[in-house]
């Protein structure tokens, strides 16, 4: 019996401490009840309360369960989304990313052209595979900046950081060559000329041409790794 603790204060010490932990069923109300010597009203109370905090979450005939049912979800898709596979990844690019080019090409301001000329410049000068990389993701997040949406942003800056990840960097650097680069440096062109001359339509087919030969080669290369590794 605990007749003399205060259940809100009680359960709470019990899960920040992980004497209840993740995932565990707490007992019934009314039993909660009669382990407190409260009457029943108070016990509901008090499981609101923690309810709220993030601490508890309660299923209709299942019970209550120690943890936050939504972030939990929460949690694992964001692990699940930074564990992505570079093919995931360029999936996801491939329904973003031509959408965005065309919106950029309505509402591009004078300087973000003048920025997505530098950073095509930059791209095409560049010579170390780091620098490379680097120049490639500013430029799309350029054309993500020249939307003007801050959402838009926000999802580039993900897809951005993703593409720094070993699994990415791995693939995409065993097919660069000086060929590709050449081929990706006019892909790029033809996007920012697109956009430049603020042709949503061209602007959008020339980013979705550019992306499906990054998924084209991409696949390929996943594909010959794994033979490899077989």
């Amino acid at each position: 019996m605990l007749m003399d603790q205060d259940p809100l204060q009680h359960l709470r010490r019990q899960i920040d401490s992980g004497r209840l932990p993740n995932h565990s069923k707490l007992p019934p109300e009314r039993d909660l009840a009669e382990q407190y010597g409260v009457p029943r009203t108070v016990v509901r109370k008090a499981l609101a309360i923690l309810e709220a905090e993030g601490k508890i979450r309660r299923h209709v005939g299942r019970g209550t369960f120690v943890g936050s049912a939504p972030r939990d979800r929460l949690e694992r898709g964001a692990a699940e989304a930074w564990s992505a596979s570079p093919i995931e990844l360029i999936e996801l690019r491939l329904f973003l990313e031509p959408r965005l080019a065309g919106v950029a090409a309505l509402r591009a301001k004078p300087e973000d052209i003048d920025n997505l000329h530098h950073c095509l410049a930059k791209f095409e000068a560049a010579t170390e595979w780091e620098t490379l990389q680097l120049w490639d993701r500013t430029l799309h997040q350029a054309i993500a900046i020249a939307t003007h949406n801050s959402l838009l942003v926000r999802v580039m800056d993900v897809t951005s950081d993703l593409r720094k990840s070993k699994d990415w960097d791995r693939l995409q650097k065993s097919t660069m060559n000086e060929g590709r680069k050449r081929n990706v440096a006019v892909r790029h062109r033809a996007i920012v000329e697109a956009i430049t001359d603020r042709d949503p339509k061209r602007a959008t087919m020339a980013m979705r041409d550019h992306l499906i030969g990054v998924e084209v080669i991409l696949r390929d290369a996943a594909e010959d790794l794994m033979e490899d590794a077989e």
